[in-house]
């Protein structure tokens, strides 16, 4: 057989199903109080009067200040203090046999410094004094950090000891300068935390 015969089959038997008497015959049963839904009672609306016009804002006679920030900002530095003290303590323990300890606390510190900065960037709190030193000094241990690196590096290979006693000179006088700036700015820190 071919499809079209199946086709056509299939479409007689449904026309003599539909077209047949069956169904149901018997009339429907009466809806009373039980199959009825209950009806809600509505509350009668009140009327709402027209919303009044809004009045012109006045203009501002008073600064509003932000109140709490300053909290936040010292809660942010007071995180800061555990990653000065170890730069404190590698510089103080002999930096120039702990390079690797002193860039990777540097690099802890100097990720921390992004944070600040670019959390505090555009806010007032970029005009403390705390937030000045915390950058310069940041910038300042970077400079150090890399230059620490350079010595370790290519020191190996300097065959003349007066260049090499130079660079040592240079390192100690810029791990003295690194260190009373990290000393000033955890007294400030902690002053500024005591104060809260």
């Amino acid at each position: 057989m071919s499809k079209k015969v199946i086709k056509q089959t299939l479409a007689g038997i449904l026309i003599v199903i539909n077209c047949s008497a069956a169904g149901y015959y018997d009339s429907l049963p009466t809806l009373g109080d039980t199959t009825r839904p209950k009806q809600e009672v509505k509350a009668p609306v009140e009327n709402i009067p027209a919303l009044a016009p809004k009045a012109k804002r006045p203009i501002m006679q008073a600064t509003i200040y932000k109140q709490n920030t300053y909290k936040h900002y010292l809660k942010d530095l007071e995180e800061l203090l555990p990653y000065l003290d170890g730069i404190k303590k590698a510089i103080e323990t002999n930096p120039e046999n702990k390079t690797q300890l002193f860039c990777a606390k540097e690099n802890l510190l100097n990720l921390y410094v992004i944070s600040l900065e670019t959390k505090y960037k555009n806010k007032p709190e970029r005009n403390y004094e705390t937030y000045k030193q915390t950058i310069t000094l940041n910038k300042q241990l970077v400079d150090l950090s890399s230059y620490v690196r350079y010595i370790e590096k290519y020191d190996r290979l300097l065959q003349d000891y007066s260049i090499r006693q130079e660079h040592n000179t240079i390192l100690s006088s810029r791990f003295k300068t690194a260190l009373t700036r990290l000393n000033y700015l955890v007294t400030v820190l902690k002053e500024n935390l005591s104060e809260e």
